[in-house]
């Protein structure tokens, strides 16, 4: 509303040229005293209902960011269990190893703790 006023202002002036076509029908012929009046009008509605309007916005922003914030834990935990549920299980039995060099010494030890059983089972029955 304010562009408008601002340019039907101008064109008054002299300070831009318009056409017809540039102008709304209903601003074409409104004296210079009657832009005033709207202008002041819609200043004292602001200071009227301005204050309303900013509570009523910040009253559902605060509502809708819970509500997200609300929503995101609610999704959060529904992907971790789906997580969980199609996660696999781990083998209890198995070693895991942090890196393949600890595993294959790992492996190693258990090769050695077998060469050493079968050396002491051929002393005992030899």
């Amino acid at each position: 509303m304010y562009v408008i006023l601002h340019k039907v202002q101008q064109i008054r002036l002299g300070q831009v040229i318009a056409n017809e076509d540039d102008i709304p029908p209903t601003l074409r012929y409104l004296p210079k005293k009657s832009i005033k009046i709207i202008w002041i009008g819609f200043l004292n509605f602001l200071k009227k209902y301005g204050h309303i309007a900013i509570l009523i916005a910040l009253k559902y922003w605060i509502k809708l960011s819970y509500f997200l914030k609300r929503s995101i834990d609610n999704l959060k935990l529904k992907i971790r269990l789906l997580i969980n549920k199609y996660k696999k299980p781990k083998d209890e039995n198995a070693d895991s190893a942090p890196s393949g060099f600890l595993k294959m010494i790992t492996d190693y030890k258990k090769k050695l703790k077998k060469i050493k059983n079968k050396m002491k089972e051929e002393e005992k029955n030899g």
